[in-house]
């Protein structure tokens, strides 16, 4: 990954804090990182934090990662955020 592509990110990210600023009283804010060797792991981790804890926002920031898994991923978020969480995922 280029520090142009990293410079990037982080101004996504600042971007999404600047929206979010006074909305997220109370929210915790997670964030993940990911290429395609870690689908599972990824998948585990933001289903755990979602079984076990309320008013998450999570975004992760998928790299290298198929059509199809990213699919697979934002279906399975869905169903284990319900009212919980919201998952954000981008695309790298």
């Amino acid at each position: 990954m280029s520090y142009e592509y990293s410079d990037e990110i982080i101004k996504h990210v600042d971007k999404i804090y600047d929206n979010m600023e006074g909305k997220n009283e109370g929210i915790m804010t997670i964030a993940f990182g990911c290429d395609k060797n870690y689908i599972r792991v990824l998948g585990t981790s933001v289903s755990t934090v979602l079984e076990h804890n309320d008013n998450v926002a999570i975004y992760v920031f998928l790299d290298d990662i198929s059509d199809n898994d990213h699919e697979r991923l934002t279906r399975t978020f869905a169903l284990r955020g319900g009212h919980k969480g919201i998952v954000h995922t981008l695309l790298c």
